[in-house]
């Protein structure tokens, strides 16, 4: 490791912003060697994972650009097993060796129960907090936190911007995170409303959570390293970098536009006038690296405080539903062409296997919750009620069934952020660009908005669309007795090729 190099552990990287998060770290030259923790899945161990990654188009194209990948280490865990499912052995390693922890590790759904989102948020930021603790070299460390944290202030008073603190809970957060872990699962359902505090869903109390737990173990045993809790607010396609308009077929924004151009969300329950507060994940990136040289910086410096970091500057103002729409339908035919070329791309047959919905409407929008019952009931509950009536218990009617009872959870948990215009408390990102910016820009006022519009839609053409319609038509297939084309690909041969 040279002088002014640091040794850096990264968590999601398999991830949507971890994999951009990884080409960023390898090509920085500031970074000596970058520990990644990936969890095996089925047969495949964690190296198997790694490899895979590798083919995606966004580190493909970062290797075009000279960046390597060859001081990367992966380490076998899993975030939601003791000691995050590390062996001794990796644990010594990564004490004697890591200068920075970079915890983006998370589990993104609005509408998961408050048990599991505790389960694959809280407690493994806890528990990575408390090792780094016991590290070594005392690592600096940075927290991926979210913007939806302390989004309720705001919500409750539009008057009121989103403040860059750690608010408290009416007890101390060890006893809440304590009394959530121990209880059962239904119990824990029973008193969700009244554990949240008011806050908008179970996604944004876990992240507020373990920001109170933080900020209580420092204030009550003093700081033994630099803490960064880096609030983005909703992450999307790339503005620039490697691959403009590159996502990840697991990003919010792609699959809920996704769900829109299927036709399968009737109505939107919201403001389309109102900003998304989109992100593009290449400045995410970017304000991720500013804090960390900060954090490592303080670190040099023996300040082991704690900063609060809203990523107001990084949001592309005007990301509205009605202009993003309206964009879709101008510039349409670019799109259909980019998604049957991509499909034809992927999968090595003529994209009229594509089901082309056509182009994309506006679904209603409405500010009242009874008539997305309504109409959720008309077009997705009741002929779900009526297949089930001829279908029975099916595996295809049982997937129809959770994909339903999910975009309905879906379309409820995003309203709030969509029904209320919020503002977010400038702070700490000026400060950042200021020392940083040249290097790493956070300030996304120079983005063209009808521009980056496209870039989602031509983001989501590429790289979710074919990938979602092919993983639909292959279960239909199922459903109906075919049997697997010897042209179809594995998820693997998919990555690969995009």
């Amino acid at each position: 490791m040279a002088d002014g190099q640091v040794n850096v552990f990264l968590t999601g990287v398999t991830g949507f912003v971890g994999r951009y998060l990884l080409y960023q770290l390898c090509e920085a030259d500031w970074v000596a060697e970058v520990y990644v923790l990936i969890r095996p899945k089925g047969s495949k161990s964690a190296q198997d994972r790694y490899n895979e990654m590798l083919d995606d188009v966004i580190l493909q194209d970062a290797m075009k650009m000279g960046v390597n990948f060859n001081s990367v280490r992966v380490i076998p865990g899993d975030l939601v097993q003791p000691l995050l499912g590390m062996s001794e052995s990796d644990i010594a390693l990564l004490s004697k060796r890591v200068g920075l922890v970079i915890h983006n590790g998370a589990a993104l759904s609005f509408a998961a129960s408050l048990s599991t989102a505790i389960r694959f948020n809280t407690k493994p930021s806890w528990i990575l907090y408390n090792m780094c603790k016991e590290f070594e070299l005392k690592p600096a460390f940075v927290y991926m936190g979210s913007m939806s944290s302390n989004t309720h202030v705001a919500m409750k008073d539009q008057s009121v911007e989103i403040p860059e603190k750690v608010l408290p809970f009416s007890a101390p957060a060890e006893t809440i995170f304590n009394f959530i872990d121990a209880i059962p699962k239904e119990r824990c359902s029973q008193q969700e409303e009244w554990l949240l505090e008011g806050r908008m869903d179970t996604y944004a109390f876990s992240k507020a959570l373990i920001e109170a737990l933080i900020a209580e173990d420092i204030e009550k045993n003093g700081g033994q390293f630099p803490v960064h809790l880096l609030r983005p607010s909703g992450i999307a396609q790339a503005d620039g970098g490697p691959h403009p308009a590159w996502i990840h077929d697991t990003c919010f924004f792609g699959q809920l536009c996704y769900f829109v151009y299927k036709k399968k969300v009737p109505v939107l329950l919201g403001d389309r006038y109102l900003d998304f507060n989109m992100a593009p994940v290449d400045i995410v990136g970017n304000l991720t690296m500013c804090c960390s040289l900060e954090a490592l910086e303080k670190r040099q410096n023996r300040d082991f405080s704690c900063q609060v970091v809203n990523g107001s500057s990084i949001i592309v103002k005007g990301m509205t539903a009605d202009v993003m729409f309206s964009v879709a339908q101008e510039r349409w035919k670019e799109l259909e062409k980019l998604t049957r070329d991509s499909y034809e791309r992927l999968y090595n047959r003529p994209s009229t296997e594509f089901k082309n919905p056509g182009v994309p409407k506006v679904p209603w929008y409405t500010k009242q919750k009874w008539f997305v019952d309504i109409l959720f009931s008309i077009f997705m509950f009741f002929p779900l009620w009526v297949w089930g009536l001829f279908a029975g218990e099916s595996k295809m009617y049982i997937k129809a069934k959770k994909q339903a009872n999910y975009i309905f959870k879906y379309v409820g948990a995003v309203s709030p952020y969509m029904m209320n215009n919020v503002e977010i408390e400038h702070g700490h990102c000026g400060p950042l660009q200021e020392k940083y910016g040249k290097r790493y820009n956070i300030d996304a006022s120079g983005v063209d908005v009808r521009e980056y519009c496209f870039k989602l839609f031509a983001g989501m053409s590429e790289f979710v669309t074919p990938i979602l319609e092919e993983k639909e038509r292959e279960a239909w297939s199922g459903f109906m007795g075919g049997k697997k084309s010897k042209d179809s690909t594995t998820a693997a041969e998919i990555k690969k090729a995009a």
